[in-house]
């Protein structure tokens, strides 16, 4: 059974320097569930944290950045204003499970029509991406 504590006052302590190694977004129950792998002793003790973003509640206050995460070691589930803690975290996700953003889009552009500028009505601004 997980132990649940709640957290009714604002937290006190924050973490400068907090080195982030990854970071996923989940929906839950028509609620937005974030969930943040730290990097060892970053914040000290603690490698995983889940927020649930509600709102006007200590999750959602954090997610907003107008709270700071609670002084807590090990890992956390924060839902609203429960704090649960994780016994067995999640993996950290392999990065070679997500696309690469810097794809070869040559073949999806030549499908785009062209079109005429006029460049001294309008900026045109250089594509990022290989042709």
């Amino acid at each position: 059974m997980p132990s649940t504590t709640h957290f009714a006052s604002q937290p006190q302590t924050s973490y400068p320097g907090i080195e982030i190694l990854d970071e996923t977004t989940e929906i839950e129950d028509c609620v937005q569930k974030l969930c943040y792998w730290f990097a060892k002793d970053s914040p000290p003790g603690t490698r995983y944290i889940r927020l649930s973003n509600i709102p006007d509640t200590l999750a959602g206050d954090i997610v907003r950045l107008r709270s700071n995460l609670p002084n807590l070691t090990n890992n956390w589930d924060i839902d609203g204003d429960i704090i649960t803690k994780v016994v067995i975290a999640p993996e950290i996700p392999d990065e070679d499970a997500y696309p690469n953003d810097f794809d070869h889009t040559s073949a999806d552009l030549a499908l785009l029509p062209a079109i005429s500028v006029d460049e001294s009505k309008h900026f045109i601004k250089q594509s990022n991406y290989k042709l």
